[in-house]
Formats: C-alpha cells, structure tokens, sequence
C-alpha cells in the first residue's frame, strides 16, 4: 500500500509510481479497470518517464496535495476538488490528466465509453444528486485543505536545492 510519508521516494520509484497510477486510474474510470491498468505496462512506462520532466515538480502546496491523495479514496477525492476549484494547474490535476490520457489510448479505453442505459427520471435523479455530492464535497475540500493552502503560502521559503 502506498504510504504518504514515502513521497519524495515515490516520485523515483517505478513501482510507487505504477501503484498510483493505477489509483488514479481506478478513481477516474471505476474499479473494473484495476486489473487492466495494473497489468499496463506500456501506460505505467509512459507515467513513470513523465515523472522525469521539469513539469513533474511541484511546490509545497503541490506536494501536500499529494500527500492528501495518497491518503486513500477520501483524501484524492478532497484534493481533487480543491485543485479542480482553487488550483487548476496543481501537479495532481496534471497527474490525473496524463493517467485518464493514458487510459483513454489504452486497451482499457472501452471501460470509458460504456452507456449507462436509465430513464429519463434514473438519469435526472442520478445528475442532481452527482451534483448535489459534489457541492458537499468542494465545500468540504475548502473547509479540509484552504488553510494548508493558505499555510503554504504564507510560509517562508525553504531552499529546494537542499532537499
């Protein structure tokens, strides 16, 4: 299981890269995908080289939102949607962006473009309550992760280079 206090080694390391490749795979197309992309050695390459360029780092901020995410479900849920609303370009919002890529060039891309067959009221019961979950849940986001937002920012700069 992926630890978030292994970060900084995480950022190296091809199998932690491959476990939250996957995570993120499984949070952003369901679970019947975990078997596919765990088995996707070409995608888990392609994300693992990635990690290698300039734009794989992040700042503090950036890494605490990672921290957050690799924390299980709840946490990538939480700093999904505070990136989503406060911080577009966050490094997580660029990781998922490059996982749900990756997916949708894999084998797996069928998981993604499967109906869901309902009704007219089944669907319109499904959006207005997909809806209503996600304003609990950038609310809450807000609530969780504005002040280590705020924190990051307001806290003095540290030399990167020593790390």
């Amino acid at each position: 299981r992926f630890d978030a206090r292994q970060l900084g080694r995480a950022m190296n390391d091809p199998d932690a890269l491959r476990e939250e490749f996957t995570r993120f795979g499984v949070w952003l197309a369901g679970n019947q995908l975990a078997a596919t992309l765990a088995r996707s050695e070409l995608a888990a390459a392609h994300y693992a080289r990635w990690h290698t360029r300039p734009e794989a780092r992040g700042d503090r901020f950036d890494r605490a939102l990672l921290r957050i995410a690799a924390l299980g479900r709840p946490g990538l849920v939480l700093a999904d949607a505070y990136a989503a609303r406060f911080r577009r370009t966050a490094l997580l919002r660029r990781k998922l962006a490059l996982a749900i890529a990756l997916i949708e060039t894999g084998p797996a891309h069928e998981v993604l473009e499967t109906a869901i067959s309902s009704s007219a009221a089944g669907f319109y019961t499904r959006t207005l309550a997909r809806g209503a979950l996600a304003i609990g849940v950038g609310i809450l986001a807000a609530l969780a992760i504005g002040p280590i937002h705020l924190a990051c920012r307001l806290a003095p700069a540290r030399d990167e280079s020593a790390r």
